[in-house]
């Protein structure tokens, strides 16, 4: 399943969280890193979640890089 990213923002802008949405190195995105996430990518943009490559989202939320 795929997300389209303008989509959800629009439809979830007045949620007050959008933290366990989505994973990274399995574990879950909290609210700030989600709303990063979902901002940054749209910026760039990206038009679906699982098109952002995981290293650049790592980037984004100042993470170290995967080995």
């Amino acid at each position: 399943m795929r997300t389209n990213l303008k989509e959800f923002a629009e439809i979830f802008r007045n949620r007050k969280n959008w933290g366990g949405i989505w994973t990274l190195d399995g574990k879950e995105l909290n609210n700030k890193q989600s709303r990063i996430f979902v901002m940054r990518a749209i910026s760039e943009g990206y038009e679906y979640d699982e098109d952002v490559p995981e290293e650049l989202v790592r980037e984004w939320l100042g993470l170290k890089p995967k080995k």
